[in-house]
């Protein structure tokens, strides 16, 4: 189970820091299983006593609304080892299904992911180095290579020179 944003490739080719909606369930404080049908949405069985759910990605694939700008479907192992159905949701997501809350859960919902989304940009950005540090480093590494080849020729030159100018 992983508490760190992952980048991941949305259908327009750009990398999006997700988290998945098992971790989402947990901070919202909800089952997955409610999270999935909050996404996906539910039509119960005829005769049923429970209630349809509107599904989020339903309603945004009818509007013609990116849905992977929101939600990515994938896939993730249990502690059983089962492969279970979960989506990435992109920050744009959770302040989706945040907006479905109220109250105090729908508070501490935005408050827990939109820490953690800041969390991983903060973490993200001191790996980052900077583009002239960058110059520098591959200078300096282009430079001890350069020395590793040329100075066996320096010292062949020198013992020739040498030479040359010995009585």
């Amino acid at each position: 189970m992983s508490n760190t944003l992952v980048p991941q490739n949305n259908n327009t080719g750009v990398s999006v820091k997700t988290l998945p909606s098992y971790e989402v369930a947990k901070m919202m404080p909800k089952k997955h299983w409610e999270v999935l049908r909050m996404l996906e949405g539910y039509e119960p069985p005829k005769g049923s006593k429970s209630r349809k759910v509107v599904g989020i990605i339903p309603t945004l694939t009818d509007h013609n609304v990116v849905v992977s700008e929101y939600f990515i479907e994938s896939t993730y192992k249990d502690e059983s080892g089962k492969v279970n159905k979960c989506y990435d949701c992109t920050k744009m997501g959770c302040e989706l299904l945040a907006n479905k809350m109220t109250g105090e859960k729908g508070i501490l919902f935005t408050a827990r992911y939109v820490k953690k989304f800041n969390d991983m940009e903060k973490a993200i950005e001191q790996q980052v180095l900077p583009a002239e540090q960058i110059v520098q480093m591959v200078n300096e590494a282009v430079t001890r290579q350069v020395m590793v080849i040329m100075n066996p020729i320096i010292d062949r030159l020198d013992k020739i020179v040498q030479g040359v100018n010995a009585p």
